[in-house]
């Protein structure tokens, strides 16, 4: 169960970190009622069962006057960065981003993560790598992190660096384990 605020689901394919989210984001919409939005960057198998919206306007409709948990595939990145726009200036939605390393170069998501509260938004994430993936914005907004297996060497040094967690037992968790870690 997670609280309003930013949530990264960090790890590598496979280990369980978009249902994690995606687990986590159905129950705040069921706890919340709030308008929340699935985007589908990759067509994750999670998401292949449920009907996605079609454009930005129908997302708006489902998630903002209607109140449901809706899926989405932005066309590109001109497309999320409207919907991120628009979620700050509107608030009161949470969503995910399913692999946020699909979307390089967005300039609104760093400006969202450092308003949510006053915006009234919750951001989950999920990714495969600190650096490359999350940048500092995101992660000096402080976020919840839930460390799933991990194998990049620059996510492993940087885990151990900043939250002393030990590279070999991060590497080695199984499917579904995750470490939480609060800033």
């Amino acid at each position: 169960m997670i609280d309003p605020g930013l949530h990264i689901y960090l790890g590598t394919t496979g280990a369980g970190k978009t249902h994690k989210a995606f687990e986590d984001l159905k129950d705040y919409h069921a706890r919340t009622k709030l308008g929340c939005v699935v985007i589908d960057s990759g067509r994750a198998k999670n998401f292949r069962a449920f009907p996605h919206e079609p454009t930005l306007q129908a997302v708006v409709q489902a998630v903002w006057a209607e109140k449901k948990l809706a899926y989405w595939t932005p066309r590109d990145l001109d497309e999320l960065e409207r919907f991120l726009s628009a979620s700050e200036k509107a608030g009161g939605i949470a969503f995910l981003i399913d692999e946020i390393g699909f979307w390089p170069g967005t300039r609104e998501l760093p400006r969202v993560c450092r308003v949510w509260r006053h915006a009234e938004v919750t951001i989950l994430v999920t990714a495969q790598h600190v650096g490359k993936d999350l940048g500092q914005v995101l992660l000096g907004c402080n976020p919840t992190i839930y460390v799933f297996r991990t194998t990049a060497p620059r996510s492993l040094e940087w885990l151990e660096d900043w939250h002393e967690l030990d590279q070999q037992a991060v590497r080695a968790q199984s499917t579904g384990v995750y470490i939480e870690k609060r800033f």
